[in-house]
């Protein structure tokens, strides 16, 4: 996330059409979803920037960084990106020590 203002995601590295419109692709599911955008401007780097990206192989990725960049805010909460381990009981005794 960089800087403050309006709601802007920009994508460098060199890529086509189709990547290009990853970023509404995107920004709509995560925001179907209950996901808080970023406020500010986020950019998505491509690399390496020499090598043309085609196809819309690069939304997980972007979701992935976009949700990174967010802290993972849904429905106003902040949640950790991993869930807590489950705690296992203690095996029952047989009363022998």
């Amino acid at each position: 996330n960089d800087g403050y203002g309006e709601t802007l995601t920009v994508i460098v590295g060199l890529p086509d059409a189709a990547v290009r419109e990853s970023r509404d692709r995107v920004t709509t599911a995560l925001g179907n979803s209950g996901f808080k955008m970023p406020l500010g401007r986020t950019t998505i780097n491509l690399a390496p920037a020499d090598i043309r990206k085609e196809g819309p192989s690069f939304d997980l990725s972007s979701a992935v960084s976009m949700l990174a960049a967010s802290g993972r805010r849904r429905d106003h909460q902040r949640t950790p990106l991993r869930d807590p381990p489950i705690p296992h009981p203690r095996p029952p005794t047989l009363g022998l020590i």
